[in-house]
């Protein structure tokens, strides 16, 4: 699938776009009004796929149309302008935007990468349905301070679109090792996620990192959830710290047909250091600057956890935790795994709870911000 000319051959290497795609039917189509997309990475430099494991599974289980487009984005990338020629792939291509982005004063937001990454998903959702209509299968129409770093996130973050997701039933999978997504950045939106949205879930996997592994089951059970419009868990938590410990409060309303827990527990971890912050699976070796294994270790707790019961419709988690020793942090997640649509079982997790509320830097601005990597 050709998806778009992204600028011309004085630009970069690759002005065409184009991916593979794979799409699976199944036999026993029985959702015909539900579609599933996975929007993948890979390179154009890769053999042709044969089939795409994940969409087989989630197409035949849910009797669904499951599309997988890969090249997202299309790579590898060499940039005229760029003065190492470099091949680049995924974060390197999007860097070199970003840059070139701010080095423009923001004059023209189309270099931004995440853009034609946008426009080539879309033109895989038109190619989709444009191929299944054909075989007759029916689907659904459906600077780190520089404030030119805002002009780019008015563009392409998601915060920016929040009006438009009133009613739209989120899940938000991720690994609780992230290394490109902080263990507590839903500090800064997920209030206004839930306003917006009027409620939505997350699921921090633990021990899992960028590629998110242990994720399908409960993919595949919020998906079924979706897709047979079943009622959903009512999960809401509140998290506190003070100067001796930090706590974790969840509720579960079990009336008006939400699902009981089958299991609730909580997985803790513990920074290797005292001087990063840091739960990613990963970093780089600061002598080699290779990137080398992070071992933080998510580990179930088996003490501490508080059960009550508020009458006949809410059951009341709180786990609490005495502070780490001095100059560690540690990282909390209440998990509760509920039965789901098919004999699937879904996990959520609450906000990652990270004590103590320090930070091993103070707040920077304008020129005194500047990044390393580690």
């Amino acid at each position: 699938m050709t998806s778009q000319q992204w600028f011309d051959a004085s630009f970069s290497s690759r002005s065409i776009w184009w991916h593979y795609m794979v799409i699976t039917v199944p036999r026993i189509h029985s959702r015909p009004k539900t579609a599933y997309m996975l929007i993948g990475g890979e390179t154009n430099l890769d053999p042709v796929p044969i089939r795409d494991s994940w969409g087989e599974k989630i197409s035949v289980k849910t009797g669904t149309v499951a599309v997988e487009v890969k090249q997202i984005p299309s790579q590898p990338i060499t940039f005229v302008a760029d003065p190492s020629q470099k091949s680049r792939f995924e974060d390197d291509i999007l860097a070199w935007t970003w840059n070139t982005f701010i080095q423009s004063n923001g004059s023209d937001p189309s270099v931004l990468l995440l853009l034609p990454m946008t426009k080539a998903s879309v033109r895989a959702m038109d190619a989709a349905q444009q191929f299944l209509r054909e075989k007759e299968i029916p689907v659904p129409e459906k600077s780190l301070d520089n404030p030119y770093y805002q002009v780019a996130a008015d563009i392409f973050d998601p915060y920016a679109y929040f009006d438009r997701y009133h009613n739209v039933t989120l899940c938000q999978f991720q690994g609780a090792d992230d290394e490109f997504f902080l263990s507590d950045s839903e500090d800064y939106f997920w209030n206004d996620l839930q306003k917006a949205t009027g409620g939505s879930y997350l699921y921090r996997i633990p021990n899992a990192d960028h590629g998110a592994t242990g994720v399908f089951d409960s993919l595949e059970s919020f998906y079924f959830s979706i897709c047979d419009q079943q009622v959903l868990p009512s999960w809401a938590w509140t998290r506190t710290i003070n100067e001796t410990h930090g706590q974790i409060r969840a509720n579960v309303s079990v009336g008006d047909g939400h699902p009981a827990p089958i299991n609730v527990t909580v997985y803790q971890a513990q920074t290797v250091t005292g001087t990063k912050r840091d739960f990613r699976a990963a970093k780089l070796d600061p002598t080699t600057g290779q990137i080398v294994v992070n071992p933080v270790k998510w580990v179930e707790m088996k003490e501490n956890m508080e059960i009550s019961k508020v009458g006949q419709s809410s059951i009341i988690y709180t786990y609490t935790a005495p502070m780490p020793p001095d100059g560690y942090w540690y990282g909390i997640l209440m998990q509760a795994t509920f039965p789901g649509p098919h004999g699937t079982a879904l996990n959520l997790t609450t906000e990652t709870l990270i004590i103590p509320n320090t930070f091993p830097v103070g707040p920077c601005s304008e020129e005194q911000c500047y990044g390393n990597l580690v």
